[in-house]
């Protein structure tokens, strides 16, 4: 789930931070619009999220391997 939600931050990170350059809007910080630094914050946001999301699924995956070895164990 976290792979996904990261994704689309980063994907409409991307796309807003573009889209702002045919719309109209002050300038703030360093020559970008209030939008596209927002839209700098969700796609890092969204490349963190990634980088947790396939850390956590690695740590995960190597678990229920344990799991089902000790439930294997248990039985017999």
């Amino acid at each position: 789930m976290g792979q996904i939600t990261g994704e689309y931050l980063v994907l409409s990170g991307v796309a807003r931070f573009l889209v702002e350059f045919i719309r109209i809007n002050p300038p703030i910080y360093w020559g970008l619009t209030n939008a596209q630094v927002a839209s700098i914050g969700s796609a890092v946001a969204g490349f963190l999220l990634i980088a947790w999301a396939r850390r956590h699924r690695v740590a995960s995956a190597t678990r229920p391997t344990q799991a089902v070895a000790v439930e294997a164990g248990s039985q017999h």
